[in-house]
């Protein structure tokens, strides 16, 4: 089984805010902020105060950070030539294979903890914070099952 894929800076910005919001830190520091804004909300409104003024800091926090991540993932894009590169993953019963222009991994299947599946990517984690995104508009329609039946015989878990 083989897909060819090739992320562009727009994939590669969304493909790393999935893998981002994947993580239960950042949503737990999400909520964080919303209850925040909430609390200090309605502390405003029962003392008379603007309700813009409970909610406007946690809310300039929450575009300063997404500003920051956005703009910092599109310049490791830039920075990253092997990004952009077109890749191909090889699946196999006991390696998966990525090829990209200037290079190859092999990368045996009792070393990737996990793969998840979300509504348009599939990703193949290394590790807590690392994953091989693959747009699902480049997967072919068997795959999935065919690599959910490889990941139930080497015990990884997934979501496919």
């Amino acid at each position: 089984m083989t897909v060819n894929t090739k992320l562009t800076k727009k994939d590669f910005i969304n493909a790393s805010l999935t893998v981002m919001f994947s993580r239960p830190f950042l949503r737990y520091f999400l909520v964080i902020i919303f209850l925040i804004a909430l609390i200090n909300t309605v502390a405003g409104i029962s003392k008379g105060a603007n309700p813009l003024s409970g909610f406007l800091p946690p809310l300039i926090i929450l575009v300063l950070y997404s500003s920051f991540v956005y703009f910092s993932v599109g310049k490791a894009y830039s920075k990253n030539i092997r990004a952009s590169e077109n890749m191909e993953y090889s699946f196999d019963e006991n390696n998966l294979t990525i090829k990209g222009e200037s290079f190859k991994s092999e990368l045996s299947w009792d070393k990737i903890p996990k793969v998840t599946q979300t509504k348009n990517w599939l990703l193949i984690w290394q590790g807590g914070q690392i994953a091989n995104a693959i747009p699902k508009r480049d997967i072919p329609d068997g795959l999935p099952a065919e690599l959910k039946t490889i990941l139930a015989k080497k015990g990884v878990k997934n979501n496919l």
